[in-house]
């Protein structure tokens, strides 16, 4: 089977698991949406990459749509209709990363979210992200254990999880950068530029109810407590390009990057939410 995806992110590497993805098959990234023609041929699979709701066709997406769709490992779960319920419960777990739902269990431990972060740290090829991540899936899944509990730490993971409390030292450095705003519905709010994955969850751990990080490839907006179309609509007419699901609580600033002032995209954030 050939697959094709945009980025290799947790949704997508579960979801090429969930279609039974192996070593022996082939894979390739395209930047934005796969081809009109790639979308049409139901030999290939096309994640997170165009074609939202043609799950007949093999394409899993949820994204720049009107549809009401879950994540795309949801999408792949019900279109396969495993009889394994651990499965289904993974499946759960991993929308609820994908969507911003945060922090998905009490106390202290590793997540797949946390762990798969950390392999991404050390592993920077995005196929090969997408290689080690869909058999870190695997493993995980085998070890029979809730996605809603802290998993075991395996010495093969040693590496993801000192990758990750590296991260979480560095991105505390940008903290005093943070800056701070409250919105008309009186949400708090902050902007931080570092070149560094994560912002969005130290914004979370410093109080913030909307985040933006900015200074990757592109700006991401996450609010964790109401949905974002308003915002998302009140950003298009400034500027076209933002896009997301329009269920979820996470929208990303146009592909080839936003040409709005950071006083100016804080401006519409504070109107619109």
């Amino acid at each position: 089977m050939k697959y094709i995806i945009h980025k290799p992110d947790l949704d997508t590497v579960f979801t090429a698991f969930l279609l039974g993805w192996r070593q022996g098959d082939a894979v390739r990234q395209v930047s934005g949406q796969a081809p009109p023609e790639i979308l049409a041929d139901p030999g290939v699979y096309c994640l997170e990459c165009g074609g939202s709701g043609q799950l007949e066709l093999g394409n899993f997406d949820h994204h720049n749509t009107t549809l009401s769709l879950p994540p795309a490992c949801l999408q792949a779960l019900h279109w396969r209709e495993p009889a394994d319920p651990a499965l289904w419960d993974w499946a759960e777990y991993v929308a609820a990363v994908d969507l911003g739902r945060g922090c998905l269990f009490q106390g202290r431990g590793w997540s797949l979210s946390a762990l798969f972060s950390g392999l991404r740290l050390i592993v920077s090829d995005p196929l090969a992200q997408f290689r080690a991540g869909v058999e870190l899936c695997r493993t995980v899944v085998g070890l029979s254990l809730s996605p809603w509990q802290p998993l075991p730490l395996l010495p093969e993971w040693e590496g993801f999880r000192q990758a990750k409390l590296k991260l979480y030292r560095d991105l505390d450095s940008y903290a005093c950068q943070v800056e701070f705003f409250s919105t008309k519905s009186g949400l708090w709010g902050g902007y931080l530029e570092a070149p560094l994955p994560g912002v969005h969850g130290l914004l979370k751990r410093l109080g913030c109810e909307v985040s933006v990080a900015a200074g990757l490839s592109k700006v991401t907006i996450a609010c964790h407590s109401n949905k974002l179309e308003n915002l998302r609509d009140s950003l298009n007419r400034s500027e076209p390009g933002w896009g997301g699901p329009a269920h979820g609580k996470i929208i990303g600033g146009p592909y080839l990057g936003s040409r709005l002032s950071k006083d100016k995209l804080i401006s519409i954030i504070r109107e619109a939410t």
